[in-house]
């Protein structure tokens, strides 16, 4: 069996009772997920109606619910595109950083665009970058005033002990 819809194409419900209420015959969804619904094709979908909102059926929709509305592109969108578009137009890019919980400028020629980052167009906000180059700076002093107070606990312990 091959599905007849992909994820990314929007359908519109024609029948119900395969996972589908009566009243949501008519409203446009778009298939987020293919798989089984109990011994036949099924579908997840966007916004969540029928089974997808309660969960039954391991949420899955059956095909007959659907006709087609709109083809989505061969595959479905990346999950950054419009980053990587602006970046190939010339857009500064940053980088999610989350041991620091800060944004890092994207540097590379050839980024790799990895699905478990976060990446987004550099803001303009000249304002906003003065002040995060200035807490920069006094984390760095802090950071700095840390270590130097860990150093001085040790030694002091060597004190108490001796």
């Amino acid at each position: 069996m091959k599905h007849k819809f992909k994820v990314g194409d929007v359908v519109e419900v024609v029948n119900s009772g395969e996972g589908c209420w009566q009243f949501e015959i008519g409203r446009q969804v778009t298939i987020t997920e293919a798989g089984i619904y109990e011994d036949s094709l099924g579908y997840k979908v966007n916004p969540a109606i029928g089974n997808t909102e309660d969960g039954e059926f391991g949420g899955f929709i059956g095909e007959n619910s659907f006709e087609l509305v709109k083809r989505a592109y061969p595959n479905p969108p990346h999950k950054h595109a419009e980053v990587i578009k602006a970046w190939a137009d010339g857009a500064d890019i940053e980088v999610y950083n989350p041991r620091r919980q800060e944004w890092d400028t994207l540097d590379m020629v050839s980024p790799v665009w990895s699905i478990r980052l976060q990446y987004r167009i550099k803001p303009d906000n000249p304002k906003k970058d003065k002040l995060k180059a200035k807490i920069d700076k006094k984390r760095a002093k802090i950071k700095k005033l840390q270590r130097e107070t860990a150093s001085l606990e040790i030694r002091m312990a060597h004190f108490r002990k001796a």
